[in-house]
């Protein structure tokens, strides 16, 4: 029996060896830190200045057992350099601070079932198209991501993806789920539906992509509004000769009803999204790109109706200007955008964009936070309503960005940006309020 067990050990060894080496693991990491500096971010009539860094780490690790089962695990931690609010001092770990937590920001798996089936579940984040419905935001300190669970259809004609997740627990509430404008006892706000990217398309077409989703919310224990309303959207982009276009149409519909009510609103809402550019490769790549966007406001003068275009998930960062002043919701732009690659590695350009509510009747949402959105989900109250801005009157401002980018090729990145707003006539409704800017130096290290 002695001579028996070192035998039985050793084969348990090797088995367990062998099966440890049928997993792969890869592992990936990234440290980025930022500066901002910011000067009247909230627009007031005396200046006042805001310095701040900020750091996020990350660590991932992806593992995949032959070619049927694979999942990845992010972990994410954000520290604010200098002292916190709730700590005395932020070098010192402390329970209640949060420069020291880090949190599993993803972790997924997903299972092969056959060629064209794949099942998967857990947290991730979701990109739709070209970002400007939903979008994982990799921009913010905390991307969004979700948690929920999914079947891909995969096919040569398009892949289908049927997607369900809960975006929120509302906590409990009054039994009364029954009542119109009533709580719910199991609180919660779920997105489910289905998403169709076509496959196999013409040359100059590279994206083709439908979405329909469904959102229901529960009234909770927070008060929070009712909500039963469809999203559904389209769009298109590819390139040719050197051309590139996209487009989105978006809208959703459906009804809300405030805590406490039992009076319905309906909303019906949408969104168009177009731009398109001309890159000279020979000539430092350089490339001219014009962009509109319009969202619809809320310009109903019955209580029971509400226009306004809620923006949902859609990527902050990349639209409506490098400050993240302005976001979607009763709001139209302009933006012309120049960047050219004048040596291996750089890149240098300017945006310049001027913004507009849609409807003159509505308020328009902004970002108070610098350099980062001040929440994932945008309220459905705008930041500044209507009665603060001038009647009649539409123009919102204009924003520059100029900026300059390095890539040194060994998982390094650097990148200066300054921004300016300039106030338009309805925000100053006759005031004194002065403009804004803003100065970002951002540096990544990737690993």
């Amino acid at each position: 029996m002695k001579r028996l067990l070192p035998v039985i050990a050793g084969t348990m060894l090797a088995s367990t060896f062998a099966s440890a080496q049928e997993t792969e693991f890869k592992w990936n990491a990234e440290m980025r830190t930022r500066y901002f500096s910011d000067e009247n971010r909230d627009l007031n009539s005396v200046k006042d200045n805001q310095n701040l860094i900020r750091q996020r780490n990350k660590l991932g690790v992806s593992f995949m057992k032959g070619e049927d089962l694979s999942g990845h695990i992010t972990i994410l931690n954000n520290i604010g350099w200098g002292n916190h609010a709730t700590a005395t001092n932020a070098g010192t770990p402390q329970q209640n601070d949060p420069n020291n937590t880090a949190m599993v920001h993803e972790a997924w798996g997903a299972w092969k079932v056959n060629e064209n089936l794949s099942w998967m579940m857990g947290r991730r984040g979701l990109d739709v198209a070209d970002q400007t419905v939903v979008s994982t935001n990799e921009w913010e300190d905390v991307p969004t991501v979700f948690e929920g669970a999914g079947l891909i259809f995969d096919y040569d004609f398009g892949k289908i993806a049927l997607v369900g997740v809960k975006g929120a627990e509302l906590g409990n509430g009054a039994p009364n789920p029954n009542t119109i404008g009533g709580t719910s006892t199991d609180a919660e706000s779920v997105y489910y539906g289905i998403i169709f990217d076509a496959k196999n398309l013409p040359d100059a077409l590279k994206i083709a992509s439908l979405h329909i989703l469904q959102k229901n919310t529960d009234t909770g224990a927070a008060g929070n509004a009712k909500e039963n309303q469809t999203r559904y959207g389209i769009t298109l982009a590819g390139d040719v000769s050197g051309f590139d276009f996209r487009g989105t149409y978006a809208g959703h519909t459906g009804k809300v009803t405030a805590p406490a009510s039992t009076t319905d609103v309906d909303r019906n809402a949408s969104m168009f999204d177009l731009g398109l550019g001309y890159t000279a490769a020979e000539f430092m790549n350089a490339r001219l790109g014009v962009t509109y966007h319009q969202d619809t406001g809320d310009d109903s003068t019955t209580p029971n109706t509400n226009e306004g275009y809620d923006s949902f998930h859609y990527y902050r960062h990349g639209n409506a200007g490098m400050m993240d002043y302005l976001r979607w919701g009763n709001l139209t732009y302009f933006d012309v955008a120049f960047s050219i690659e004048p040596w291996e590695g750089g890149k240098v350009g300017a945006n310049y964009l001027v913004f507009s509510r849609t409807s003159d009747k509505g308020g328009v949402f902004t970002n108070t936070t610098a350099g980062n959105s001040t929440s994932a989900v945008q309220s459905t109250t705008p930041t500044i309503a209507n009665g603060s801005l001038k009647s009649g009157e539409k123009a919102l401002g204009t924003e520059l960005d100029l900026y300059v980018s390095h890539n040194y090729n060994n998982g390094m990145d650097i990148t200066a940006r300054y921004g300016m707003f300039t106030v338009g006539e309805a925000i100053k409704n006759g005031g004194t309020i002065e403009n804004a800017s803003q100065f970002m130096l951002e540096g990544k290290m990737s690993f």
